[in-house]
């Protein structure tokens, strides 16, 4: 009787392994999804990461020099960081950062791991400093504005967008829509200058529109681009 006891505890701890053993999580596969680490300064860099195997995932970027003693950091979102609780983070490129290293500590139902360690490299952009603009039609009297900008050339940017304004008077000079019509009197013509990537325009950029010398400003869009 004893003997048959035994016996059957030790079956019993044996089945107790087994699932023990077929039940245990592995560690999840981190894999990067997108990666732009060499931004221009001034622009956004950013790192998609791509975690299967794993349920009840939470990330967190942290920040600091990972070959030392000291602590990596937590990041929030903030002026510089964006979706630092999420797979998807983002860094505008500024040289206050530049020496920093980054990762991730993604938590899962069956503990947590880290991600590679990255590190951003932000470069300097070149300045235009000259813009030339060809292909543009001048108002002719009784004809409406042509804001199809397909005929449009430039080098080293993209026309994003242009309005015609007019005609201009002592006090303003309103916004035409595409269906006013030019009449007698002086017009003005903005063009939204999207630089090509890397590139940048100042007040000091030498600009001209068939030939006609023009302004450049600098200004920033709804999306954050100049």
């Amino acid at each position: 009787m004893t003997k048959r006891v035994i016996s059957l505890i030790l079956s019993l701890l044996v089945i107790m392994c087994a699932v023990s053993v077929t039940t245990a999580q592995a560690a999840p596969v981190v894999s990067v999804e997108s990666l732009a680490i060499t931004p221009y300064m001034g622009s956004i860099g950013e790192i998609k990461l791509k975690v299967t195997g794993a349920t009840d995932v939470t990330y967190q970027w942290q920040a600091g020099f990972f070959d030392s003693t000291f602590d990596p950091v937590d990041l929030d979102d903030n002026e510089y960081y964006i979706g630092t609780k999420t797979n998807h983070f983002k860094i505008l490129a500024s040289g206050e950062l530049d020496t920093l290293d980054f990762r991730c500590k993604i938590t899962y139902d069956g503990g947590k791991v880290y991600s590679q360690v990255f590190h951003f490299t932000f470069l300097d952009p070149k300045v235009i400093s000259r813009a030339y603009v060809v292909g543009v039609d001048a108002p002719v009297f009784g004809y409406g504005p042509k804001y199809k900008t397909d005929d449009i050339l430039s080098e080293q940017y993209d026309l994003d967008r242009m309005v015609w304004y007019g005609p201009i008077n002592d006090s303003s000079a309103p916004l035409m829509k595409s269906t006013d019509v030019y009449l007698a009197g002086k017009y003005k013509c903005r063009f939204y200058l999207d630089p090509a990537e890397g590139y940048t325009f100042n007040e000091n950029s030498d600009c001209s529109v068939d030939g006609i010398i023009c302004k450049v400003y600098s200004e920033k869009s709804d999306d954050g681009t100049t």
